[in-house]
């Protein structure tokens, strides 16, 4: 560490071992938990990046005041197309306190070595995405999200762009602290492949039924829509139950 006092610029000790790419990356307040918070994948991270998780790397981050960052690296064992990789990433962020609450500004670019096929599967491309992740508080009880990221088309790629937004509720404005109620939508856009578009909207309701149980009720409708003109589309309703010690 080289300072700890509020603040002051320092930098925290580098990470090196098993790493999860998420826990540097992409962050967001209102959509980033899939334990506690949205179900589908895209509100949970921008899958344009194609973050890593658990595979060897390492990191390191750095404060200053409102400023953040921070940079990894990883040594990912496979892909879909059954090659050993190299990932990258790093992150720019600001904290600001506005007279609506504490939102988070974050500029996010990733990047993979060439070992991903092509849309024909003959040679092999890099890939590289970046974005912007937000979130804003607006006064005490609700909160909400955007993101907004792309990535290039070398290398065979379901979706091209996404972006996503929504709201959280919290629970104690109806008398319920450990509650919370969650709304989101994404769209996004095809790759180079068959897809030409993707719809997601989810609800979801935190229910803290104590300190340490809590139960989600889930409903989400998707859509694939195909450059063919065929579509596939449906309801998706579950039911989540966490518990921590």
């Amino acid at each position: 560490i080289l300072s700890e006092a509020a603040g002051e610029a320092h930098v925290e000790p580098a990470s090196f071992g098993i790493l999860d790419a998420t826990d540097y990356l992409d962050g967001n307040e209102y959509a980033n938990d899939e334990y506690g918070q949205f179900m589908n994948e895209a509100f949970v991270n921008a899958g344009t990046y194609g973050l890593p998780s658990y595979d060897t790397g390492a990191a390191v981050e750095w404060q200053g005041g409102a400023w953040s960052a921070s940079a990894l690296a990883m040594n990912v064992g496979e892909n879909d197309d059954g090659s050993h990789y190299d990932f990258w990433g790093l992150q720019a962020g600001y904290q600001a306190e506005t007279g609506f609450g504490t939102g988070h500004y974050r500029f996010i670019v990733t990047g993979a070595s060439r070992d991903f096929l092509d849309p024909e599967g003959v040679d092999q491309e890099p890939r590289l995405g970046w974005g912007l992740s937000f979130d804003q508080a607006f006064g005490e009880f609700v909160g909400g999200f955007l993101r907004l990221a792309w990535q290039r088309d070398d290398a065979a790629v379901d979706h091209r762009a996404m972006y996503s937004g929504g709201l959280s509720l919290e629970g104690a404005a109806w008398g319920r602290e450990n509650d919370r109620l969650g709304l989101g939508y994404a769209y996004l856009r095809g790759g180079n492949l068959d897809l030409d578009r993707t719809h997601v909207v989810e609800a979801y309701y935190r229910l803290g039924l104590s300190e340490h149980l809590v139960l989600t009720a889930d409903v989400q409708y998707l859509r694939d829509d195909y450059e063919d003109g065929a579509a596939v589309k449906g309801w998706v309703i579950g039911m989540r139950a966490v518990a921590a010690f």
